[in-house]
């Protein structure tokens, strides 16, 4: 809003306006046509207007004839803090000024309702409340991104525009660093304030977090997580009580439990175990409603209300065709992108070591509170469960008919690799628990939840995030470079059908195994939640090695003179070792339900073997003993 000879400049020190002399129909400042009064406060009302400069209709709030200094610095601080924010999810504040006697602040025209008016309606569906939070912790986002604390999030300051967008509005009791209008911490809704915020501490970007887990908790639950008759009584419960836990029965079933993590951590009262800001909110939000449609939930399979996970299917689907089209170009692909990851593993290991606190090691193994939850039985779980991590090295063995020399680079390359990845695996664990209290890791980015912890180590969450999609590019890449030729071995003793083992003319691939090896990790990555497929892995993976060490042991003494361009060491140690540890983890470390699924899963495997394997082999038909 211009200044002029109809548009002066704010002074606090001139008197108080009377509000009785807006009404609809007249013309402020000769600019603005007022239409209808829209709600009304303690400290004035709000009016719809119609910007005869613009042409475009704005909402006005004036203060009222009691309005002081503390009213007229909040009008200002509105503006200053407000301006710096563009973002569809956040109120425009235009500007703030004298018109006729009357202190006003212009600002966008949300034309709809509150977020209190829709929460009084009833129970929201997924999709609305899915909606409103999405757009709210958006906007909150922006707002800490500008350098803000808005200190006033609650159903009344979100206002829910025609087209169904929320909007945050309201930046008078809003504080940044480089405002010009000091305030106090204790200013707010006593029902939407952080712990801190009512012991008159001072506030941060965690005491809106606590405020979204707020209100994102009743529009999830039709009511506040905490309860009261009155303010005080509710704000007395946010100082001594835990939250009430998330029933939300609207959320679907396989997504309830992992959006109850979520709210339970930015409802925690000591804010160092919150979020760090609304960005990190949004994103542990989004991690835990934008996943496959199905879910293991309290040993049921259930629907999340997901269609698919898009960007599982994309990544894969891609690394498919890199595999498809030559062994050269998924190598080289796969070398550049393991380079990169080492790389930035180490920076963060050697960066982060100078940051560590050893006191967060100590208890070393943190005490049992239940089944698999820590303790040797959460060790024995965890071991079983990330046992996939050790899957890519054994995986180089089967690209041997494809190696030059695989009598020498098969064993250097993969016990080189063993060792090398273990080594790393220990550091980054070792920094990152001393980064972060370990129950403070429990992310869908644990690493990015470290850093960030540490701002002076903000710089390298870019690195992290990078490294992380590179890592779980290159362990695809190498286990669709892997499937593919262990079906062309399996079609070339007659295991699977003469197609199986057929080679593109161009790209000298399995190119028929490598389209169905993709499109059904993609098939399987759309629908299944990665905690499911993750156990199945490790599962399947600890299954093959107990297999293997049998194997070895038996083709000793069945078929000692069989050419071996490797032999296993002390093999009746090393093998017996190796079935025992195996199965170890398997007994102790896998769930009723995966074991289930890996039944149904080895029940379809004995189908195509005494179905087609057995009767076509060729090792079992080139003697009548089955040997060659």
């Amino acid at each position: 809003m211009a200044n002029g000879p109809e548009w002066q400049s704010t002074d606090p020190r001139a008197p108080p306006a009377i509000e009785a002399a807006i009404a609809p129909g007249v013309l402020l400042g000769g600019r603005y046509a007022v239409q209808a009064r829209l709600g009304r406060g303690a400290a004035g009302s709000v009016w719809r207007a119609h910007d005869q400069r613009t042409g475009e209709d704005v909402a006005l709030k004036v203060l009222g004839p009691r309005a002081g200094p503390d009213a007229l610095a909040r009008f200002r601080r509105e503006v200053i803090l407000a301006r710096r924010i563009a973002h569809p999810n956040v109120c425009r504040m235009f500007d703030l000024g004298l018109a006729d006697g009357l202190n006003i602040l212009t600002m966008e025209l949300v034309s709809g309702t509150s977020l209190r008016a829709v929460l009084a309606q009833g129970a929201l569906s997924w999709a609305t409340a899915r909606r409103l939070i999405d757009d709210v912790l958006a906007g909150l986002t922006a707002v800490h991104a500008a350098g803000i604390v808005h200190r006033d999030i609650k159903p009344e300051n979100v206002l829910i525009a025609a087209d169904g967008r929320a909007v945050i509005a309201d930046f008078g009791l809003a504080w940044a660093p480089t405002a010009e209008i000091a305030t106090t911490p204790q200013v707010g809704t006593p029902q939407y304030m952080a712990p801190e915020q009512l012991s008159g501490e001072a506030v941060d970007t965690r005491s809106d977090v606590f405020a979204a887990g707020l209100l994102i908790h009743e529009i999830l639950d039709g009511r506040p997580p905490f309860d009261g008759a009155t303010a005080a009584l509710v704000a007395s419960a946010i100082l001594r009580d835990t939250p009430r836990p998330l029933e939300g029965t609207q959320v679907p079933a396989g997504t309830r439990a992992a959006v109850a993590r979520v709210l339970a951590r930015a409802l925690a009262r000591d804010r160092a175990t919150r979020q760090a800001d609304a960005g990190e909110l949004r994103d542990s939000w989004l991690a835990a409603i934008t996943n496959a449609p199905l879910a293991f939930t309290d040993g049921k399979l259930v629907t999340t209300g997901a269609l698919f996970n898009l960007p599982a299917v994309a990544i894969v689907l891609a690394l498919t065709w890199v595999c498809y089209v030559g062994i050269k170009e998924s190598s080289g692909a796969n070398l550049a992108m393991v380079i990169l990851k080492v790389s930035l593993i180490v920076i963060v290991i050697v960066v982060g070591a100078h940051y560590v606190t050893p006191s967060y090691w100590h208890p070393f193994i943190p005490e049992n509170q239940g089944p698999e939850k820590y303790g040797w039985s959460g060790i024995i779980r965890g071991a079983a469960l990330v046992f996939f991590a050790y899957i890519g090295f054994e995986a180089t063995s089967t690209a041997a008919q494809e190696a030059k020399n695989p009598q020498r680079d098969l064993p250097i390359g993969t016990i080189a690799s063993l060792a090398i990845c273990t080594i790393l695996y220990i550091g980054m664990a070792t920094v990152l628990t001393g980064l972060l209290p370990f129950d403070q890791l429990g992310t869908s980015e644990p690493v990015v939840t470290a850093v960030k912890a540490h701002p002076e180590l903000n710089w390298l969450r870019w690195l992290v995030e990078l490294g992380a999609l590179i890592g779980l590019s290159s362990v695809i890449l190498v286990m669709i470079i892997a499937q593919p030729r262990i079906f062309m071995i399996m079609g070339r003793d007659g295991l699977l059908p003469p197609v199986f083992a057929k080679i593109h003319p161009k790209y000298c691939t399995p190119h028929i195994n490598t389209v169905i090896t993709g499109c059904g990790i993609a098939l399987l990555a759309a629908v299944f939640p990665l905690d499911v497929l993750g156990d199945l892995v490790s599962m399947g993976t600890l299954i093959a090695f107990v297999a293997v060490c049998v194997g070895v042991l038996v083709l000793r003494r069945t078929a000692p003179d069989l050419p071996r361009t490797f032999r296993v060491p002390v093999a009746p140690l090393t093998c017996t070792l190796g079935v025992l540890s195996c199965l170890f983890l398997l007994i102790f470390g896998e769930n009723w339900y995966n074991w289930t699924m890996m039944g149904v899963w080895t029940v379809i495997g004995f189908a195509i073997y005494f179905g087609y394997g057995y009767k076509h082999s060729k090792l079992r038909n080139g003697r009548p003993d089955g040997r060659q």
